[in-house]
Order: C-alpha cells, then sequence, then structure tokens
C-alpha cells in the first residue's frame, strides 16, 4: 500500500466514529472508538491502542512516535496502567 493511502487509511481507523445524529461517539471525557481502535483525542495528543484477553495492551502515539507494547500471561497483572505508565516516561 502507498504511503499516502497507509496515512488516509490509518486516519480512518484512527478517528473516533461519528453517529448518524453528527455527534461523536465517546466512552468518556475524550476517549471514543474509531474502527476497531480505542481513540483517545487527548490534548496531549491522540493515543490509539486495544486491550485483550485481561492479558495484552497496546498503545500508540503517532505524533510522538511512540508504541509502547504489553504481553503477558498473568490477567491480574494490568497491562493497560503498565502501557501507559511506561509511554507516561516519553512524554
Amino acid at each position: 500500500m502507498a504511503g499516502s493511502e497507509e496515512s488516509a487509511r490509518l486516519a480512518r481507523e484512527w478517528t473516533a466514529v461519528t453517529l448518524s445524529d453528527g455527534k461523536v461517539f465517546r466512552l468518556g471525557g475524550t476517549s471514543g472508538m474509531g474502527l476497531g481502535w480505542a481513540v483517545d483525542d487527548d490534548s496531549a495528543g491522540k493515543v490509539v491502542g486495544m486491550d485483550g484477553g485481561a492479558a495484552a495492551s497496546l498503545r500508540v502515539s503517532p505524533a510522538r512516535k511512540l508504541a509502547v507494547a504489553v504481553l503477558t500471561n498473568l490477567q491480574s497483572a494490568g497491562p493497560e496502567q503498565l502501557s501507559a505508565g511506561v509511554a507516561g516516561f516519553f512524554k
């Protein structure tokens, strides 16, 4: 896929969906859902990611050129908090 096509695809996937009434869908605060991605339009910059199986977390901050992946086989390890904490070191 060409660079501009890839950029356009990611922009669509990493944008919180707009509902039929014209409002942007939000889970709470600045957090919403893109196409298969959790999207946070935080004032410090967009963060996208996904958590799964209670044992994995991925956070991508395109503007900061930062990605943090946490994989564990322990469901109670809290990978979401760990990935957010690691990303915090790079602000």
